[in-house]
């Protein structure tokens, strides 16, 4: 199941990938469409009572005005196709740390129901009690380092087998 939901994440971002560096390029082409240099140079040669020269130099500005947006065109379609890539290794990663932390988190499971097995009735009570404190514990370092605040002490973590 979890590797269908990573196939199905995988192929969203790849879409999105692909989506996003073509919305790049029909912005740019857009822009091209929209700024025409010599369209821009009859523009200010009118509202403006240009000179030949003038004109001849606004012409040129114009132009060098259209390789800029040609340039961050391109650069911008650069840093989303990255940017998108990186969403997608982002998104691996995490889903490879979602599949540890449940491989870490199932094994203390196993060890604690396992050692717990071992005990007489009387150790079970202390070893629950040490158990619900360890959670405790670990709730306050993991809300302390994640920026969420304190998380609620209600025992729904306690792993399987360990009383509430």
């Amino acid at each position: 199941m979890a590797a269908r939901n990573a196939g199905r994440a995988l192929i969203a971002a790849l879409l999105a990938a692909a989506l996003g560096a073509a919305a790049a390029r029909a912005d740019e082409q857009k822009q091209e469409q929209f700024f025409d240099p010599q369209n821009e140079a009859a523009h200010y040669e009118s509202h403006l009572s240009l000179t030949a020269p003038q004109k001849a130099k606004v012409l040129d500005l114009m132009k060098e005005k259209l390789e800029l947006f040609k340039s961050a065109a391109a650069e911008r379609r650069r840093i989303s196709v990255e940017t998108n890539e990186l969403s997608v290794r982002i998104q691996k990663l995490n889903e490879q740390l979602e599949l540890v932390q449940k491989k870490q988190t199932d094994g203390e499971a196993a060890v604690s129901e396992k050692m717990r097995a071992l005990l007489d009735e009387d150790q079970k009570k202390k070893f629950d009690a040490m158990e619900r404190e360890r959670l405790r514990q670990q709730r306050e370092f993991e809300a302390a380092h994640s920026g969420r605040g304190r998380l609620p002490d209600d025992g729904t973590q306690a792993p399987a087998g360990t009383p509430r």
